[in-house]
This record gives structure tokens, sequence and C-alpha cells, in this order.
């Protein structure tokens, strides 16, 4: 049975890695795109498929490892079909993948980094709070349910944070039948977002000895380094805004030049991208608004053209609204709830209106940076606190704690990228303007991205992770940081060249100093996953857990019920009662369903006047017991 168990557990990765590489190989030739851009493609079409394909399984309760593998195989087969020759592609696509890494020069550095990331992603459980709370929760209770349809929760998080990233863990998890590859879907993202940095750069205009080192500089980010071992979903919202450039670069050339497939790529791209997270959508949206100036600027042009234009926007749209539209349908049921308007899952906590609080938008990037990525935070909060206005301690209050050195997947800063991004800003505001074509709008597009995101999304505690994909767009900037017409040329390549080193030395630092996953011999000789779950919650709650469960497996129940608080940890407790054979819901209305509730706060509610819940030992869990009679 061990050899049946492994197989298993790796048969799931390795569908995915051919799913991925067959889409590549389909669309290796579309747009004279380099390779290194259509991987950040590939997988937006995989998490497209996914999710076009779980809403169809959930129509009959079929998300289940026949369900999931077979849906996924015929995926696989209508790809080749397509293909004229799928074999000859994907080896060829093999062929110039191998040609590629034969031509690293600085990419080498990164190696280690990526062997120890790895490392660590698949040795060590999912750990972070919000992956006990929701990310992980969900997929452990869409397994349950064998849909992805939302289900009574306590949780809100569950139904509402947009779910692109778990659909991909959730068929990996079905499959495998345990957790041992969720956090390997970041670090995959990591890896190809590091890959793509340097083929986009080159497409912006960047140097060609230049251009590898981006690599380097992205690879330090603190935020991606400590997120590639974690199921967060930032990396792979940075991946889907690195996808949206790539579908959309052919769309800056003149519309006879345009593929079939450019509209319908960059429309699949946004849809996947927005069933990730918004904001990424928001990051990519300085080139959106490039290529929309540029086919306005071509009106004759696209006006000739524009009959399969519309054929392609209109295919994009329908294909857009598939991958997308269902959750959407879900969120508008839920939002119409009245108790929503008081939960923390409701946008208008972290984000701002269409219209409306100007100044806060207007403050809101300055204070976003000082908050989070400074070296100079804590003086500036000082000197706001001096002052006498009310203005300036609004704006001390709304700086909050210095988190840039705080190395959490949360909380953490980056601190030398940003002081490379003021320095590229000063550069490029003060001799930007000697730049010819569309190399300052690619220059420029970075910063653009920062103020677009913080019109829309509010200063927070976790800012930092929603502002990943426009670091991993900073390399852009170096259209003019690295420019050869301008002064200094050589002098500024060598300035990028060390400062890309700086970071991914303190990139190493961080994943050396990673509290919740140490690499080292003695860490891994101990690593026990039921234990890590709890790591930054407290050992109190797993003595808790494993109380409750020897509980559950004492009185020989099957299925029990959750009422616990909004931001408890469900994924231990639920995952490791499957894996004894009892089903979990949460018990948010009164039911006969459960043979045991867990209720750490508060005695159940009935649904049958003829029981009651009973403690049943001292750690939350209840009983059914008759009610004695009045």
């Amino acid at each position: 049975m061990n050899w049946l168990t492994a197989g298993r557990a790796w048969s799931a990765p390795l569908l995915f890695v051919l799913l991925i590489l067959v889409a590549v190989s389909s669309l290796r030739r579309a747009g004279g795109r380099r390779l290194a851009l259509l991987w950040p493609i590939g997988v937006g079409i995989l998490i497209a498929w996914q999710a076009l394909l779980l809403n169809a399984l959930s129509l009959f309760n079929g998300v289940t490892v026949a369900g999931v593998v077979l849906g996924n195989l015929a995926g696989l087969a209508a790809l080749a079909a397509w293909m004229r020759h799928p074999v000859a592609a994907v080896r060829g696509t093999l062929a110039r993948t191998g040609r590629s890494v034969r031509a690293w020069r600085a990419e080498w550095l990164i190696v280690p980094l990526a062997a120890v990331l790895a490392a660590a992603a698949v040795i060590y459980p999912p750990t972070t709070h919000d992956a006990m709370t929701y990310h992980m929760a969900r997929v452990a209770h869409w397994m349950q349910n064998q849909s992805i349809a939302y289900y009574p929760t306590c949780i809100d998080r569950q139904n509402w944070i947009s779910p692109g990233a778990e659909y991909l863990i959730l068929p990996l998890q079905l499959i495998a039948a345990s957790d041992r590859w969720a956090n390997s879907v970041q670090w995959l993202a990591w890896l190809l977002c590091v890959a793509a940095v340097p083929a986009l750069c080159r497409a912006a205009g960047v140097p060609q000895r230049l251009a590898p080192w981006a690599a380097v500089l992205v690879a330090g980010l603190p935020m991606g380094v400590l997120q590639a071992t974690s199921t967060q979903t930032d990396l792979v919202a940075s991946l889907m805004t690195l996808g949206i450039l790539s579908a959309a670069l052919p769309l800056l050339h003149a519309p006879r030049r345009w593929q079939r497939r450019d509209i319908v790529l960059t429309a699949v791209m946004l849809a996947a991208a927005y069933l990730v997270k918004p904001s990424a959508v928001l990051a990519a949206s300085p080139l959106l608004i490039y290529v929309a100036w540029c086919a306005l600027r071509r009106g004759r042009a696209l006006w000739r053209h524009i009959g399969p234009i519309a054929v392609q926007a209109l295919l994009g749209v329908v294909l857009a609204a598939g991958i997308e539209g269902p959750d959407l349908l879900r969120r508008a049921a839920l939002s119409a709830d009245p108790t929503f308007a008081a939960s923390r899952s409701n946008p208008r906590n972290w984000s701002y209106g269409l219209l409306g609080e100007w100044r806060e938008r207007l403050l809101n990037p300055l204070v976003a940076t000082y908050a989070h990525h400074s070296l100079g935070q804590a003086r500036l909060k000082a000197a706001l606190e001096a002052g006498s206005t009310a203005e300036a301690a609004a704006a001390a209050k709304a700086l909050g704690h210095s988190t840039t050195f705080i190395l959490h997947e949360d909380f953490v800063g980056n601190p030398v990228h940003m002081v490379m991004a003021m320095a590229l800003l000063a550069w490029v505001g003060g001799v930007g303007w000697r730049l010819r074509g569309r190399r300052v709008w690619f220059a420029l597009m970075p910063f653009a991205g920062w103020l677009i995101l913080h019109a829309f999304v509010r200063n927070q505690v976790w800012i930092s992770r929603l502002q990943l994909p426009l670091f991993f767009m900073l390399p852009l900037a170096w259209t003019a940081g690295g420019a050869e017409r301008l002064p200094l040329a050589g002098v500024r390549r060598v300035l990028l060249i060390l400062a890309s080193l700086a970071a991914l030395g303190y990139g190493y630092y961080v994943a050396a100093h990673n509290r919740g996953k140490p690499i080292t011999p003695a860490a891994l000789r101990q690593v026990d996953r039921d234990t890590l779950y709890y790591i930054y919650r407290g050992m109190d709650v797993k003595a808790q857990h494993d109380a409750v469960l020897a509980q559950l497996r004492a009185a020989g129940a099957e299925r029990l019920g959750l009422l616990i608080g909004g931001d408890d940890y469900d994924y231990p407790l639920t995952w490791r009662a499957m894996r004894q054979g009892i089903a979990v819901r949460h018990y948010t209305d009164p039911s006969i369903w459960p043979d045991m509730v867990f209720s750490p706060y508060m005695t159940p509610p009935s649904a049958d006047p003829g029981l009651i819940w009973k403690p049943f030992g001292t750690n939350g869990l209840y009983a059914p017991v008759p009610a004695r009679p009045e």
C-alpha cells in the first residue's frame, strides 16, 4: 500500500505540471512572445480551466477524486487534440527551456534559494493564520461538500475571499489525500515570476546585459521569499499580473499584427487574475490603459479590423463570464445578506468606493510606503505625533507600527527594493523625458500601478502583501535606469547590479530566519505537521483540539459541528478530524446533523426541543442529552 500511496501523492503535481506544459506548448507561437512570458499565461489558463471544471462538477456534487482526475484528463486530451503536433510541441518547449537554462548567467545565484524554498514548501505544512482560518479551511470543506459552492460557515471569509489560488490547491489535496503540496502552488508562482521578469524587461527595452539581474532583484523580495513556502495567495496574484502584461504586450502593435488569440488570452488572464485577487488587475492596469491609448491613436487602422476584433472581444467576454461569473453570482447573493454589512469581509473595510474620500486617497500611497517599507518610518511617525494639528495626528495614527523587519508572511516590508524604487523614480522624473517611444511608459508603469492600486485599496497592516505584484514590476523602470543613451550608463548598470545583489543577500537572510519554517538539520528531523499547524496561535489551541479529537474517538462520533469565532483556527481541527473519518460542518443554525458540537464560547442552540447540548469534557465539546421536563 505504501507504493500506491506514494504514487497517488506524486500523481497530483505531475498532472498539473503536464497541464501547464501542454498549455504553454500550445501557445509557443503566440505573438512571438518569449518562452518565459508564456508560463504565467499557462498557469492562468490552468486556473481558468479549474474554475470552469470545478463549477461544472459542483452542479452534481462531483468534486471528487474521480471527477477531478477525469475532468482534467479530458481537458488535457482536448488541448492536445486542438494542437497539430502535441508531442513535438511539448518536446520543443522542453528543448527551449533547456537552452534557456544553459544560457543562464546571473540567474545561477538564485538556484540555492529556490532549492531551500522548495524543501521548506514540501516538508512543512501550511502554518499562517489566514491558511488556518480560511485559505486551507475552505479547501477542506469543499472536499467534504464535493462542491465549491458557498456553504454555511462561522468564518465568512471562507466564502467571500477570492478563491482562484485555492482552485489549484483543491485538486492537489484531493488527489494526493494530503496537504503536502499545498505550499508548492505559491513556490511555483515565485519561480515563474522570477523567470518571467527578465523576459518582460527585454520586451520593455532593458539592455540585454542588465535584464538577467532583474531576476536576482525580484528573487530577493522578502515578502516573496516568505510567501513562497505558504498558502497565501499574493505570489499567485503577482504571477497573474505578469500574465496579463505578457498576454497584452502584442496589443501594443498595430491592429493588423494582432493574432486571433491575443484579445482572448488577455480576457482570460484578466478573469483568472480577478478570480485570484482583484488587486492583481489594478497592478496591471497601467499597461491596459496604454494599450487602449495606442489603439485609439490608430483609430482608422483599428476600424478596418473591427470585425475580427469584435469577434475576439465577444469570445473573450464569454470565456471571462464563464470563469468569473459563478463566483460573482455567489458574492452578489452573499452581499445581499443584511448581516454581511458588519462583516470584516465587507469590501468597504479594505477598499474605497468609486468616488469620495479624496484627501485620504491622495495621501494613501505615501502612507502605505512609509508604514511598511521605509527605514525612517519610526522617525516620521514621531514627527507627526509631535505636530499640533488634527491632520498630523490622523496621519501618525494611519502609519501604525512599522512592520518593515517583521519576518512574517503577512507583514514584512521590502526596504532594499523601496530604496531602489525611490532612486529610480527620481531618475525617471529627472531625465526620463529623453527616452523615446514607449520606454517612458514602461519606466513609469510600476509607479503608475502604485498610484492606481492605492487609489482603491486602503492602507492596512498587510498592505505589503497586496503591493507584491508592483515590486515584481519594479525592474521595468530599468528602461530608464539602465538606458544606454542616457548619461553614466556604465555607472548606473553597476549600481543596479550591486543593489540587486544586496536585495538577494537580504532574501537569503530572510529565508534563513523564517520562524515558521526553519531550514536546519535539527529542525527538519523534528517536523511534526500536526503540531506546526499551530505555531502562530500557540500550543494551547493544539492541546484543546487534541482533547476534542480524543473525545470524539472515545465517543465513536462520526459528525462534528463547529460553532467557533470568525477568527478561530478551523483547518487544523477539520482536516485532522477528516483524516479520522469524521465529517465536519459549521453549526451556524440549530441542526440535528452533528453527533457533537465544538463550541468554545457558548452553549449551542438545539434544533430538537427534546434534546439539549451538555458539555462533554472541559474542552468546548458538547453532546446531546434528553431535556428534562419543566
